[in-house]
């Protein structure tokens, strides 16, 4: 039960035990089922691990990035490069049986542009097909706005959308709204992750050994 307690889960009233509910109830533990006490206490007995698990993760991440930029540094001085990007990065170790590879993920900010860019894409297919001639672009288009726009799943993809810059469409109206969606991407921010990868001995391939530090 002590568990239990360390999570905030239960707490200890007059030598009696309450457990707390989704509705932050405190409810005595003798008016609980016993299966839904031995559930909730296989819950917070390995989420208890598996959380401390998750924080030695952290420390790990933590500890191979700063230790990957202290050589990045003193590679720099030795080959006397001044300053220096921090980006993408591979090491090996001597004998090539291991791999580190570093990996930077940009975050990226839509700003208004963005939307103006939209706007004026929706107006293009509009006035097309009020056309007598349709663009043979239009269909492939809407399919592509509807992708990028997944808005029911959360969904915005500016890539998706950057594909359009590949149709040569002769039309003023167009073109400011590529030229928009370019303006519309800010990186605002950036992300440095590892991957371990060790030589399969038999395949001679190098496998990627998964912690998952991109999502820690």
């Amino acid at each position: 039960m002590e568990k239990n307690k360390m999570l905030g889960t239960v707490q200890e009233i007059d030598g009696t035990n309450y457990f707390l509910d989704k509705n932050g109830r405190l409810i005595p533990e003798s008016a609980i089922d016993e299966v839904d006490r031995r559930r909730h206490n296989t819950v917070i007995r390995n989420v208890k691990k598996m959380y401390k698990l998750h924080k030695e993760l952290e420390k790990l991440k933590a500890y191979v990035l700063d230790s990957v930029e202290k050589f990045e540094e003193f590679s720099r001085k030795k080959h006397k490069v001044i300053g220096g990007k921090k980006g993408y990065l591979t090491l090996h170790d001597y004998s090539k049986q291991y791999k580190i590879e570093i990996d930077v993920k940009p975050y990226i900010a839509l700003n208004e542009s963005f939307s103006h860019a939209v706007e004026k894409i929706e107006n293009c297919i509009q006035r097309w097909n009020q056309d007598a001639h349709e663009s043979p672009y239009t269909q492939y288009i809407q399919e592509i706005l509807k992708e990028a726009l997944n808005l029911e799943a959360g969904n915005v993809s500016h890539a998706r959308l950057l594909s359009l810059r590949k149709l040569k469409i002769d039309d003023p109206e167009w073109k400011e709204a590529m030229n928009l969606l370019d303006k519309g991407r800010e990186v605002v921010d950036s992300k440095r992750s590892a991957r371990l990868y060790k030589k399969n001995e038999k395949t001679g391939e190098m496998e990627h050994l998964s912690l998952n530090f991109s999502n820690v």
